[in-house]
């Protein structure tokens, strides 16, 4: 639906509704915007985490 790879859109618990578009970045996104905005990556680490809505999911650190 966002037609964005690793985006995906939420919905609220409660009522269902939409509440906000989420997006995973891949590990290419992530060191690419933290570079281009003046960071510097000293390591690189794959992990998994638990989502807001208790889902767990592969992330990085």
């Amino acid at each position: 639906m966002t037609k964005e790879e690793g985006s995906f859109l939420a919905n609220d618990e409660i009522t269902g509704e939409f509440a906000y578009t989420a997006h995973y970045f891949t590990e290419k996104e992530l060191i690419f915007l933290l570079i281009e905005n003046g960071f510097e990556v000293e390591f690189f680490k794959r992990d998994t985490f638990v989502t807001r809505t208790g889902n767990q999911v592969n992330g990085f650190q």
